[in-house]
């Protein structure tokens, strides 16, 4: 993601991307839990969460875990410059449990 915080952060986003593009992990989580469908928002990039969240880069593998569980076609969208979120993930690093579970869960992205 090229775009600076302050670029990239609109109040046209929803609650779950606020928090992610301002690196809120735990009102990220607790949002996840309240409103699981927001994982299935985009922005006005055409980003999901999981795109953004790694492009923010998430220190908490289990709460990157816990979006693509919430919204596994996350992996087949095509975000930002047609990114999908193992490009992201390639570009920005992830741990190799993350990783793996975005190869697995849309391996015709690899």
């Amino acid at each position: 993601m090229t775009l600076s915080e302050s670029e990239y952060a609109s109040k046209s986003d929803s609650e779950l991307f606020q928090a992610i593009k301002t690196q809120k992990w735990h009102l990220v989580e607790k949002l996840l839990e309240e409103e699981p469908h927001l994982a299935s928002k985009e922005d006005k990039f055409g980003n999901l969460p999981l795109h953004s969240a790694i492009g923010f880069k998430c220190p908490d593998d289990d709460l990157l875990l816990k979006l693509l569980a919430a919204n596994p076609k996350a992996c087949q969208v095509h975000g930002t410059d047609d990114w999908l979120p193992i490009h992201i993930a390639a570009m920005w690093g992830v741990s190799t449990d993350v990783m793996t579970a975005l190869i697995r869960t849309y391996p015709e992205g690899e």
